[in-house]
């Protein structure tokens, strides 16, 4: 299954104001049982393509990332991304994150 969405980004930081459009592109590429933290999980593994369709800057310094992937891992069972990978340095300091707990909401 594919599917993608439009985001925008902005940072205001006075003077500056800087608004970036992304495209993401999402692919599932396998189904995975993950085991982290917060426990073992099936899930849908997620490849996430983000491309640089536009920006807009008031004032500006330097040019935003033009092609970002991931990986994400979400799990049905509990509608929620348990891990999430990033590649390269366009992403700055965050590589990865896994679910170290969650509760469900009682019904």
């Amino acid at each position: 299954k594919k599917w993608s969405k439009t985001i925008t980004s902005s940072l205001s930081e006075s003077p500056f104001t800087i608004s970036a459009n992304f495209l993401n592109e999402y692919r599932v590429i396998a189904i995975e049982e993950v085991t982290v933290p917060a426990g073992k999980f099936n899930t849908f593994k997620i490849e996430l393509q983000q491309k640089f369709v536009s920006y807009f800057a008031e004032r500006t310094h330097g040019k935003p990332a033009e092609s970002k992937k991931a990986f994400i891992w979400y799990s049905p069972e509990i509608k929620k991304e348990v891990k999430v990978l990033f590649e390269g340095q366009e992403w700055g300091n965050t590589k990865s994150f896994e679910l170290v707990s969650y509760r469900l909401k009682k019904s």
